[in-house]
């Protein structure tokens, strides 16, 4: 009984969905972009998102994948710039909820799969931050690989088409986040995790996890040129994890190696934002394990190198993609067998 409910209330939702989309589409005339985002696969339009103009192209991108260069393609769908009325956000991600405690998937730049699978549904609940001003967008606070290369670019697109605008950032935001906010000089306003906005302007978002775009990348390194200080010759750059996790049991003997060999070892977490730039943009080669650090390789003339290692189980080609939308030379080098001294041979003959 409870299945056959279930399907009756997708079957009404498809239905109402239908009625909508040939309603706007043939009634009122609209295009397939003037209400691209009204739709949520088995969901009707929404009435707390408007539309107000395109600011993307759509565009599709191919990368060999490192581990056995077999080539991915992706596409990317056009986005567009959004007024979302009466709505819940998590300032943490950035996810937008709707009163009905529905997401918009396109505030996210995960699959509704993931999202279903991962994150909890939160609605306009009482107890949550009310935001009653106007013209009033998020800069969310993910991990630094997601924020780098998702979420920054389209606060920094929002900050562009906005003449004034209120800046709200999540009250206990990482370190890299405030480094941003206090080197552009943005007064923001801290606020809970879940907050309920009267109106928020956005961005749409495609599933593009780990599929940088080309745009992305351009404004944030116009925005950080003043802290890139190019290419030195001969400078090349390790990115340790012995301060993070994920740190294999033989990084210490290869960093004592790459040492001695006149590599810079870098911390991440010892470092500010605008340090972190600054560093690596010198970098005639990065090096450094699978994880957020190598998204640093932005900052890189594209002449540069890239040597990514990790286990094939964790052989994901985001930073393969990052690299091929930066113009790097990018290897990838497998650690299976723990061997310092063979991994560092084999980062030589990359570095060569």
């Amino acid at each position: 009984m409870a299945q056959f409910v279930e399907d009756s209330i997708i079957t009404w939702r498809k239905l109402k969905s239908y009625v909508i989309r040939t309603l706007l589409s043939r009634v009122l005339n609209f295009g397939p972009k003037a209400h691209h985002l009204m739709f949520y696969e088995n969901q009707p339009a929404s009435v707390s998102l408007n539309i107000l103009k395109q600011v993307d192209n759509g565009y599709s991108s191919s990368t060999p994948h490192p581990r056995d260069n077999f080539l991915e393609f992706h596409a990317f769908n056009p986005r567009f710039m959004v007024k979302a009325s009466d709505i819940s956000v998590d300032s943490m991600t950035g996810l937008i909820t709707l009163s009905d405690r529905s997401f918009v998937v396109e505030s996210s730049s995960w699959s509704r799969q993931d999202l279903q699978l991962n994150v909890v549904h939160r609605s306009n609940k009482s107890d949550h931050l009310k935001v009653s001003t106007r013209d009033n967008i998020l800069l969310p606070s993910n991990g630094f690989y997601h924020w780098l290369l998702e979420d920054l670019p389209l606060y920094l697109r929002l900050l562009k088409e906005k003449v004034i605008a209120n800046t709200y950032v999540f009250e206990f935001a990482p370190v890299y986040v405030n480094d941003f906010l206090s080197w552009m000089k943005i007064e923001s306003t801290k606020i809970s995790r879940f907050a309920a906005f009267k109106e928020l302007d956005f961005i749409s978002r495609g599933d593009d996890t780990g599929w940088p775009r080309s745009e992305d990348i351009q404004i944030l390194r116009d925005t950080f040129s003043p802290l890139m200080l190019g290419k030195s010759a001969d400078k090349k750059v390790y990115i340790s994890r012995l301060k993070a996790t994920r740190s294999p049991n033989y990084e210490s003997e290869l960093i004592e190696l790459l040492s001695a060999d006149g590599w810079t070892i870098l911390y991440p977490e010892a470092l500010s934002l605008l340090e972190q730039i600054q560093k690596i943009s010198e970098a005639q080669i990065l090096c450094g394990l699978h994880g957020a650090g190598l998204a640093g390789m932005v900052w890189m003339e594209n002449t540069a190198k890239v040597i990514e290692i990790s286990r094939e189980s964790m052989a994901r080609a985001c930073f393969a993609r990052l690299a091929s939308q930066c113009g790097l030379n990018y290897y990838w080098l497998s650690d299976q067998s723990d061997d310092a001294t063979g991994i560092y041979k084999s980062i030589m003959k990359f570095s060569a």
